[in-house]
């Protein structure tokens, strides 16, 4: 694609993620956790440490069993987004090169830029997407909704 980008994730109006693969965008199978995990990551648009990750996506687990399941979503990601779609360290995980709707949203709202910005609101933020058992995921979540239809 002309701007660099090899990823393009939609999160008005549900979860989609996309890949450039052969000079085309290619929708990736939605593994739901591991997709939202990758959302996340992506809204919150810096480093979020590895033990925030566990307590928000895998609150119910032991350490070594969310750690584990960590582990099992960032090798998915890699093998599904491509080796470089996250930037991870022994303390911190992050997005990289990803296209992100809501992200490019608020960057154009901050520049005044609103009939372009409104353009890509479709509905809510992550609409649909529920995740079982992860109240601290919710909270963030309804946060984050507020924040853009605000």
């Amino acid at each position: 694609p002309d701007d660099g980008t090899t990823r393009r994730l939609h999160v008005f109006g549900g979860l989609e993620v996309y890949r450039w693969i052969d000079d085309r965008w290619i929708a990736v199978p939605v593994q739901r956790k591991r997709l939202t995990l990758f959302a996340y990551l992506a809204v919150m648009a810096r480093p979020v440490r590895r033990d925030v990750l566990l307590g928000v996506f895998w609150p119910e687990s032991s350490e070594a069993s969310a750690r584990g399941a960590l582990s099992k979503a960032l090798h998915y990601l890699r093998a599904t987004l491509g080796i470089d779609c996250v930037a991870a360290t022994d303390e911190t995980i992050a997005v990289t090169s990803t296209m992100t709707d809501v992200v490019e949203h608020r960057r154009l709202l901050a520049q005044g830029r609103v009939a372009e910005a409104l353009q890509l609101y479709r509905a809510p933020l992550l609409d649909g997407v529920h995740l079982d058992e992860t109240p601290e995921f919710e909270r963030w979540l309804d946060g984050e909704r507020a924040r853009s239809e605000s």
